[in-house]
């Protein structure tokens, strides 16, 4: 069943003193939806932002129920009750990556939708969001990318690695015994979760998501970095689930390595 909400407001996502970063489920969606039962068993909830709305605004989707799978920690949010609103803390790099800090999650443009096994589904267009990406990325792609995957390394979904394109990291200016760090982005084109790698001289205590470049394989060729966060925001962590790697695609626009996840109707890209 889908219903589309009742209220026209939206929240804030705002980012506390304590760099935890949360917004409020508005009043209406909490009493239609049941999700200020916290003690409930059933109480499983996810939180993920992809692509897909109007005029390419990110997509909030919340999800809790007893269909929600246990998932990764990177799509599970803090959730708490306080004076009878419900805030909903998100994970830091998703946060961050995506940009969200001080949007709004549009409660009144998005829905509800209750599946047969009472798995509940609130879905919201995050206004305020604006992409920094101008890029005509399936021409790019048609006639200069790179290929790589994304892959779990062990049992762990959480332990997953992105092998990045030498050719392509050498041209962003990342060498062995140079710069080797990377600050992760989510934008959205044309529908699709785009995610852009820009070089960064922050060190890891300055930079709440960026990535070291490691270089390793034979004679340290094959540059790699941790993906397991990645590999969520793109929608990817299902395939891992299953032992499967990820396909990816790699073009390098101003500096900046942009790739995204090979679907079927890229065959003939």
């Amino acid at each position: 069943m889908s219903i589309a909400l009742k209220q026209e407001m939206s929240t804030k996502i705002s980012e506390q003193t304590n760099d935890r970063i949360r917004t409020t489920l508005p009043k209406a969606t909490v009493e239609e939806t049941g999700f200020h039962d916290l003690e409930s068993d059933n109480q499983k909830t996810e939180v993920r932002i992809g692509c897909g709305g109007a005029d390419e605004r990110p997509v909030l989707t919340v999800r809790f129920g007893p269909g929600v799978p246990d998932g990764p920690a990177t799509t599970k949010p803090n959730v708490s009750s306080v004076t009878g609103q419900v805030l909903i803390e998100f994970p830091i790099f998703l946060a961050h990556a995506w940009g969200i800090i001080d949007c709004h999650a549009a409660w009144g443009d998005g829905s509800i939708t209750t599946d047969d096994e009472g798995t509940v589904t609130v879905t919201a267009p995050i206004d305020g969001w604006e992409s920094t990406l101008e890029v005509e990325l399936w021409e790019l792609a048609a006639s200069e990318s790179r290929r790589s995957t994304i892959q779990r390394v062990g049992e762990d979904v959480e332990n997953t690695i992105a092998m990045l394109p030498m050719p392509a990291v050498r041209e962003i200016g990342i060498e062995r015994g140079g710069k080797t760090r990377v600050d992760p982005s989510f934008h959205c084109l044309e529908g699709r979760v785009v995610l852009v790698l820009s070089p960064t001289d922050a060190t890891r205590e300055e930079d709440k998501t960026g990535r070291s470049v490691v270089f390793a394989g034979p004679s340290n060729s094959q540059p790699r970095i941790a993906a397991g966060e990645i590999a969520a925001g793109l929608g990817g962590d299902a395939a891992l689930e299953r032992g499967e790697s990820v396909p990816m695609r790699w073009v390098v626009r101003d500096g900046d390595l942009i790739g995204f996840v090979v679907e079927q109707e890229d065959s003939e890209v």
